[in-house]
């Protein structure tokens, strides 16, 4: 069974990422020119908000700028490494919205359930009768012998 390598020689962005680690600048706007509407394609189709998906390919692009030797020619071409970055720099933000939801309620919400419970919660005037009530049952009780205490309990 013949396995196929990644060919880096028939990646038109390899040479491209090359000067990226090089350093030219002029290089880093050629492969925008050249990747950024796919990218952005897949970030909004995951995102579904334009803000979101520009932000999230502006840190895409800064990342390859910072760390362009983090490309590995052997895993695959150019366009894929930076598709999985993308994709992954996508979810991590749908997790972070995801997690902020259901870490921070909204002030309504606490608002409303604090009043249910606090409706059905007894008042303190209710609070003081029902403990001197069950302090009187609690007195009658204990004179009673222990078989009638035993059958009313």
């Amino acid at each position: 069974m013949a396995t196929t390598q990644p060919d880096p020689a028939g990646d038109a962005l390899a040479p491209v990422l090359a000067a990226i680690q090089r350093r030219d600048p002029a290089a880093l706007a050629q492969l925008y020119e050249q990747t950024a509407d796919r990218l952005y394609g897949l970030i909004h189709c995951l995102l579904n908000n334009a803000q979101d998906a520009e932000d999230v390919l502006s840190e895409l692009f800064l990342a390859v700028w910072h760390e362009p030797q983090r490309y590995d020619a052997t895993r695959g071409p150019v366009i894929a490494w930076l598709m999985i970055m993308a994709r992954s720099r996508a979810l991590d933000l749908l997790r972070r919205h995801k997690q902020m939801r259901f870490t921070v309620a909204e002030p309504s919400a606490i608002d409303s359930d604090f009043l249910q419970a606090a409706s059905h919660a007894p008042s303190p005037v209710d609070m003081l009768t029902a403990w001197q009530e069950g302090s009187r049952v609690q007195q009658a009780l204990s004179q009673l012998s222990d078989i009638q205490r035993h059958l009313i309990l």
